[in-house]
């Protein structure tokens, strides 16, 4: 009985901790002043990254971009995703566009070919993190970004996540996922509201412990 009443209540710490505890901590630690304290985290490419302005023509300048989604057995989604992509509001001859299949038994690959993906690796089955690691393995671009099959992005939404990257202390950016519903409304609720709040608490003391495969 001891037991059981000590298991209960630790189980309920926990939970208690992650949920308020942990939002608590993050809020105390920027408001003392230990936020915005990150170290110079440099990426494998970060360095080749060009200013946002060329000095000597004032030309705006962009890094070349690898956009990554790793499928498996998407055929329903994979062609819109594509399309999207190749919608974004970025120049075409700086965006890579790369479907890697993980080991996919319908038509995902040769749809994701006829859509216009520049690049579409048929691994076998290995799991997202392979497939996304062999699509970075053979990569151009300076910067990568990855997306899930089902997601769609907003057409400005790649020169947003590049943008943070012009400060070299910056290694990852994350996006905000929206739902929408069959009528165009939003369907976001209060938890995923608080969930972005803590990312963004997170990212303000130098540390994200998590990201979201849409973008």
């Amino acid at each position: 009985m001891i037991f059981a009443l000590i298991l209960f209540w630790l189980c309920t710490g926990l939970l208690l901790f992650t949920h308020i505890g942990y939002p608590v901590m993050l809020w105390l630690l920027d408001f003392i002043g230990l936020g915005g304290r990150a170290g110079e985290v440099r990426g494998p490419k970060l360095s080749e990254i060009p200013p946002a302005v060329d000095p000597d023509t004032d030309e705006e300048l962009l890094p070349s971009v690898s956009l990554i989604v790793a499928a498996y057995n998407e055929e329903t989604v994979i062609e819109a995703k594509v399309r999207n992509a190749l919608e974004l509001e970025y120049p075409r001859e700086l965006l890579e566009i790369i479907v890697a299949s993980d080991g996919s038994s319908d038509g995902t690959v040769e749809i994701a070919r006829k859509a216009g993906a520049d690049l579409v690796l048929d691994l076998p089955r290995g799991g997202k993190i392979a497939a996304q690691n062999a699509a970075a393995e053979a990569a151009k671009g300076q910067l990568l970004a990855f997306s899930d099959a089902n997601s769609i992005w907003e057409p400005g939404a790649l020169g947003e996540l590049i943008e943070p990257f012009r400060d070299d202390r910056v290694g990852y950016v994350c996006g905000q996922v929206s739902f929408i519903g069959p009528d165009g409304g939003n369907l976001e609720g209060a938890y995923w509201r608080y969930e972005m709040r803590v990312r963004e608490m997170e990212s303000e003391l130098a540390g994200v412990t998590a990201g979201n495969g849409a973008i």
